[in-house]
């Protein structure tokens, strides 16, 4: 039961999250879904909601995104970019995240 409830809180945060994304990119830069958040985006989102318990859901992605912005400001200067590879980019945080995980025993993401 504590799964279910967890992953329907996760759930919820994508939804809403996909929702915001959905709005902006109709009413403000008038563009299709599909042009402005791809389908691996959400595939990604919707594995690590199901993934993880929620405040760890929480901490990893919000970090990710962080870490996904800085990444891409970066190499933006460098090269010329138009999109954000936005799950690529999560997915090696989520990488790093399990190698320290994995190698030092220094914190348990799987913990409530």
């Amino acid at each position: 039961m504590v799964v279910l409830t967890t992953v329907l809180i996760n759930l919820s945060v994508i939804g809403v999250l996909i929702l915001i994304i959905y709005l902006y990119s109709k009413l403000k830069l008038h563009k299709n879904m599909n042009e402005t958040f791809g389908m691996g985006d959400a595939l990604f989102f919707l594995c690590i909601a199901v993934g993880f318990p929620t405040v760890t859901f929480l901490i990893l992605f919000s970090f990710s995104l962080f870490f996904a912005i800085t990444i891409f400001s970066v190499l933006k200067k460098s090269q010329q970019y138009n999109t954000v590879p936005l799950a690529g980019l999560q997915s090696v945080f989520l990488a790093i995240i399990f190698l320290i995980d994995w190698s030092f025993d220094v914190i348990n993401i799987y913990s409530y």
